[in-house]
Order: C-alpha cells, then sequence, then structure tokens
C-alpha cells in the first residue's frame, strides 16, 4: 500500500508541478494581455485627443472658409464699385475738356467781340457827305 500511496504521491506531484507551470505560464500571459491592453488603451486615447484636435481644426478651416468666400464676395463687389467710380470718372474727365474747349472758345469769342466795341468805340460817325472814304476799311 506505501508503494502505492508513493506512485499516486509522485503522479500528484507531477500534476501540480504541470499545473503549477500552466499556472505560471497564465500568469505570464495575463501580464502581457495587461501590457498590451494598456498600451492599447493609451493608443486609443491618444487617437481620441487627436480626433478632437482634428476636428477643431476642421472646424476653424470651415470658419476660415466661410470668411474667404464672404471676403471674395465682397471683393467682386468693390471692384465692380471701382470699375463704376472709374467709368465716371473718365465721363467727368471728358465733359471737364470739352467744357474747357467751350470756355475757350467763348474767351476767343469774347476778346473777338471786346476788340470790335474796342474799334466801334473809337469810330464817330461822320455825316455821309462830309465822308469820302470808310475808315474802317
Amino acid at each position: 500500500r506505501y508503494k502505492e500511496l508513493d506512485v499516486e504521491n509522485v503522479d500528484l506531484k507531477k500534476e501540480l508541478d504541470i499545473a503549477k507551470a500552466k499556472l505560471l505560464q497564465s500568469e505570464t500571459s495575463l501580464e502581457q494581455a495587461q501590457t498590451g491592453f494598456g498600451v492599447e488603451k493609451e493608443w486609443r486615447e491618444n487617437l481620441q485627443k487627436q480626433c478632437t484636435v482634428h476636428r477643431e481644426e476642421i472646424s476653424k478651416l470651415r470658419a476660415d472658409t466661410t470668411q474667404v468666400a464672404e471676403m471674395k464676395s465682397a471683393l467682386r463687389q468693390l471692384k465692380r464699385e471701382n470699375d463704376d467710380l472709374k467709368r465716371s470718372c473718365i465721363e467727368q474727365e471728358r465733359a471737364l475738356i470739352e467744357l474747357g474747349d467751350h470756355l475757350s472758345r467763348s474767351k476767343v469769342k469774347a476778346e473777338e467781340l471786346k476788340f470790335t466795341v474796342e474799334v466801334a468805340k473809337d469810330n464817330k460817325w461822320v455825316a455821309d457827305n462830309e465822308a469820302t472814304e470808310c475808315q474802317q476799311c
């Protein structure tokens, strides 16, 4: 009976050693899994932070795009107004040139009239029987 118990004890020790080895292997696997899960958790948290940052950047870029579109529209309007003002300025310059030409011609005519009046002022009416020759001619 002692021999049987001894054999049984040896078998149980072997089973115990096998169970200890399995336990050690399981603990090692558990530690590796926990380490892996920790790393994955850290990656996930970093990715979530990056997603938040990217969402904020996208939101800012959309706002900037809207602002640029509004500024582009305002610039087009200002260019139209500028073109209108340039046309108006050109038309006014032409009108001033025409007015200047007209004024210049009027001044020449006024000087001619003044000269004619001055010449006529110096002339005196002479009786027809005394006038033998026209003085203006």
